[in-house]
């Protein structure tokens, strides 16, 4: 894809003051794929894990395949999360409890599908792919751990971020809403869940 095709692209999903307001970091982690269809010629998740592994970048293929593939162009993304030195984040798995969980601050614009989400019946109305499904119901948890940003490491925050609190959900808004449910509905059998923590190394 051409320099002008990307920026074209790129100004469908956001404008030039919100690209401007990212780090160089964050420039260097966009996909190589056509973000409006499928191509033969897009990156895959796997080929943009070892691309960004070169470029020394530690970033889990989880993290990427969930996370940054298919929402790097997301408003929501680009304005809470793209001004961040992603040469200095750290990713590791992390564990919290079910008590945690509910201290996550999830940013405004999903809190209502975290609630949806939540008033969900277990398992009946659990809208996933039938592999997190079967998860759920074999081992009490997600598939996937969720992505969350440890809020207490960071440098100051600028003004267009919405982060907040210690901990924020950065992604797995439907699953924290399904575990909320499973709780709700008193069918939550493990109390600890793996996620993976973003933590800003100093």
């Amino acid at each position: 894809m051409s320099d002008a095709n990307a920026v074209n692209q790129r100004r469908k999903y956001i404008d030039d003051e919100q690209w401007e307001r990212t780090s160089p970091s964050w420039k260097e982690l966009v996909p190589l794929r056509d973000f409006d269809h499928w191509s033969e010629t897009n990156e895959t998740p796997e080929q943009m894990a070892e691309r960004l592994g070169h470029a020394g970048f530690s970033i889990p293929l989880l993290v990427i395949a969930q996370w940054l593939y298919p929402h790097y162009y997301t408003s929501e993304t680009v304005d809470n999360y793209g001004w961040l030195d992603y040469r200095r984040i750290a990713f590791s798995i992390a564990t919290l409890s079910v008590s945690d969980l509910k201290q996550l601050h999830v940013i405004q614009g999903y809190r209502g599908y975290v609630q949806m989400r939540a008033s969900s019946k277990p398992y009946g109305d659990f809208a996933c792919k039938p592999e997190d499904l079967a998860y759920w119901q074999s081992h009490g948890t997600w598939r996937v751990p969720p992505i969350m940003l440890d809020v207490k490491s960071l440098p100051p925050i600028p003004s267009h971020a919405e982060i907040r609190s210690s901990l924020q959900l950065v992604e797995g808004h439907s699953r924290l809403g399904y575990l909320l449910a499973l709780d709700a509905a008193g069918m939550l059998t493990v109390q600890d869940h793996t996620v993976f923590m973003m933590v800003y190394e100093k």
